[in-house]
């Protein structure tokens, strides 16, 4: 190959690879008491390309580390037990790599719990077989 063209070559390989950087980013998640809310699941999502997800689990501290491509921009996905669950949209900068988001509790209550039962129709005891005729009538 003729020098001129291979230095061409090898720029334009050059060009890809420092545009495509990968940056480590920070994400953290916190309640509204500003505890850490611990072992969450978290999902970057590419928002031009939504097939490429990187799925991770907070620590006990509520961070979660990525390494994502640098000027990209990504769709961060919240669920954790007891939270409202949340997406946020993220562009990844040099100079813009944490993040810290608070989750909403999830507050649901039971205004009342009511149990039923039915009673079977037949039961089976050590030599005989019991048929309850109350559940025959109703039936």
């Amino acid at each position: 190959m003729n020098r001129p063209l291979l230095s061409i070559i090898s720029l334009f390989f050059i060009s890809l690879i420092s545009s495509a950087q990968d940056i480590p980013v920070r994400i953290r998640i916190i309640n509204q008491k500003d505890q850490p809310v611990a072992y969450a699941t978290i999902i970057a999502v590419k928002r031009n390309d939504s097939l490429q997800q990187i799925k991770k689990t907070a620590d006990s501290l509520g961070a979660v580390s990525f390494s994502l491509k640098k000027d990209e921009q990504y769709i961060v996905r919240f669920t954790a037990v007891g939270y409202v669950p949340f997406e946020k949209g993220i562009t990844v900068t040099g100079s813009q790599n944490q993040f810290r988001y608070v989750a909403d509790n999830l507050s649901k209550k039971l205004e009342a719990v009511v149990v039923t039962s039915k009673k079977p129709l037949m039961r089976q005891e050590d030599d005989k077989t019991i048929v309850d005729p109350e559940n025959l009538v109703a039936s």
